[in-house]
């Protein structure tokens, strides 16, 4: 997956981010930690709401809100333009 904007980007496989920086292109080659393991994170925290019956910290709106972008990014991909 990449994702890129005007002034910087961000590239999934390799973990790599793109900045420009007073007109100065910067790859930054990133290093995965064990904290970045977010989908685990995530995937225990629903598991948590549904059996330990905790308050979800994403809120239905944030879930919505992710949806709304990314439908936004394929309108964007589709027509060409930003």
């Amino acid at each position: 997956m990449e994702l890129f904007g005007a002034e910087a980007g961000a590239k999934l496989r390799p973990l790599m981010a793109y900045r420009c920086d007073d007109d100065k292109e910067e790859d930054i080659q990133l290093k995965p930690t064990e904290g970045m393991r977010s989908w685990d994170r995530i995937a225990d925290h629903f598991i948590s709401c549904i059996l330990d019956r905790i308050d979800c910290e994403a809120p239905l709106k944030h879930g919505l809100m992710v949806q709304k972008m990314m439908e936004g990014l394929l309108r964007s991909a589709e027509s060409g333009q930003p």
